[in-house]
């Protein structure tokens, strides 16, 4: 039989894992409101990886010459790899990092964590909501 800490601690990593799992998934319409993800994918729910680029606003912004220099997309979502986290995973994963080397709840020891892992790839770290 599972003692009660092991079954918590299973249900907090699924936890991590389902959060940073709709973030992978939700990544190219975050942002949108619900009305425009509708507009976006008529044909029901975005259950699936999806390239960035084929977003309307993607296409719009490239047919008005809004991104006429690929380095102002370099490092965003748009040019990111599918399944690539976002900030939101990042935050995730600094408060879990945080959490267990502190043992407890330490809101500038979060900052931290957040700062290291952007420092060892800046590029994980995508968007900003």
């Amino acid at each position: 039989m599972e003692s009660s800490t092991d079954t918590h601690a299973k249900r907090c990593v699924g936890c991590l894992l389902g959060a940073m799992a709709g973030d992978i998934l939700g990544a190219p319409v975050e942002g949108y409101s619900a009305d425009s993800i509708k507009s976006e994918f008529p044909n029901g729910p975005l259950r699936d990886f999806f390239d960035m680029r084929e977003l309307s606003t993607f296409k719009l912004a490239a047919a008005e010459g809004w991104l006429e220099e690929e380095n102002q997309l370099k490092g965003t979502a748009l040019t990111s790899k599918l399944g690539t986290y976002t900030d939101d995973s990042s935050g995730i994963i600094s408060i879990a990092l945080s959490l267990l080397e502190m043992n407890g709840l330490h809101p500038e020891h979060i900052a931290y964590s957040y700062a290291a892992i952007w420092k060892m790839n800046p590029d994980k770290v995508l968007l900003t909501s």
